[in-house]
C-alpha cells in the first residue's frame, strides 16, 4: 500500500532554482529576495525521494559577506547554494536574499563545529584550463606557498523514468562532485584527489619533501587536516 506524505523542506523548490541557473550575473545581483523559507512538496515515498542538498552547509552559518564593491554584509546567517552558484543571506524571518556570486570577493563562514572560520573567495590570477576555478568560488583549505583549495560542485540528477524490475525507490539527488587543487607559487592549478601519489606529483619539486612530512608525522595525505599540517611543514 502506498502512503502519500508532505514534506517540509528547508530549500527552494527543485524548479526555481532551475529558473536561475543561466541568467547573466552583475555585480551585486540580487537573484531574489526575500524567498520562500519553507516550501511544501508532496512525495509518495515509494515512487520517488530527493537526497543530497544543492547547500554546501546543512544549517544556516553565520558569517560576513564581502562584494568587489567593498560592500559588505555582515551580522546575517549565510549559506553556499553550490548548484546555482548563489550566496543565501537571511538577516531575519522576513529579510533574506539570493546573491550572484559573480559579484563576490569574499564570503567567510564561521560554524559551531570548527574553530577556524570557512573561507570562500575567488582565485586571482591562477593559471587553469578550468573555467569554474576561474570564475566560481573555492573554499581555502591552506593558504600558503603551496595551497590547497576546493571547488564545491553539486550536481543534480533525476532519477531514470524506467526502474529495474523490482526496485520501488526512485531518487532525484543531488551529488556533491567538488574537486581538490594545489595551486603553485606560479600560480598554475592542478586538480588532485586527497592521496599520496596525487598530492607529491602535484607538489613537483616540493613533492618528496611533502612525502617525508607524512612519513615522519605519520600523517594520512586522505585526510584533510593531515595534508594542511603537512602542506605547512614545508614553509
Amino acid at each position: 500500500m502506498k502512503h502519500a506524505i508532505n514534506i517540509a523542506l528547508y530549500l527552494l523548490p527543485v524548479t526555481l532554482l532551475a529558473q536561475t541557473a543561466n541568467k547573466p550575473v552583475s555585480i551585486e545581483q540580487v537573484i531574489s529576495g526575500p524567498f520562500i523559507n519553507s516550501a511544501t512538496r508532496t512525495f509518495n515515498l515509494s515512487e520517488t525521494a530527493l537526497k543530497g542538498s544543492p547547500l554546501a552547509f546543512d544549517n544556516w552559518t553565520p558569517g560576513t559577506l564581502l562584494f568587489k564593491s567593498g560592500n559588505t554584509i555582515a551580522n546575517a546567517l549565510f549559506n553556499y547554494d553550490a548548484l546555482d552558484q548563489e550566496i543565501w543571506v537571511k538577516r531575519s524571518a522576513k529579510d533574506s536574499a539570493r546573491y550572484a556570486v559573480a559579484g563576490v570577493k569574499q564570503l567567510s563562514l564561521q560554524s559551531a563545529d570548527n574553530n577556524q572560520p570557512t573561507r570562500y573567495e575567488h582565485l586571482a590570477g591562477v593559471v587553469t584550463d578550468e573555467t569554474a576555478l576561474k570564475t566560481g568560488l573555492v573554499r581555502v583549505v591552506y593558504q600558503g606557498d603551496y595551497s590547497l583549495v576546493q571547488l564545491p560542485v553539486k550536481r543534480f540528477y533525476k532519477a531514470p523514468a524506467k526502474q529495474p524490475y523490482g526496485n520501488t525507490q526512485v531518487f532525484d539527488e543531488f551529488r556533491d562532485e567538488s574537486a581538490y587543487f594545489i595551486i603553485r607559487p606560479d600560480k598554475t592549478a592542478e586538480r588532485v584527489k586527497l592521496n599520496r601519489k596525487a598530492l607529491v606529483s602535484a607538489l613537483q619539486s616540493k613533492g618528496a619533501a611533502f612525502e617525508t612530512v607524512l612519513k615522519d608525522k605519520k600523517l594520512d595525505a586522505k585526510l584533510e587536516a593531515d595534508v594542511v599540517t603537512a602542506l605547512g611543514a614545508l614553509q
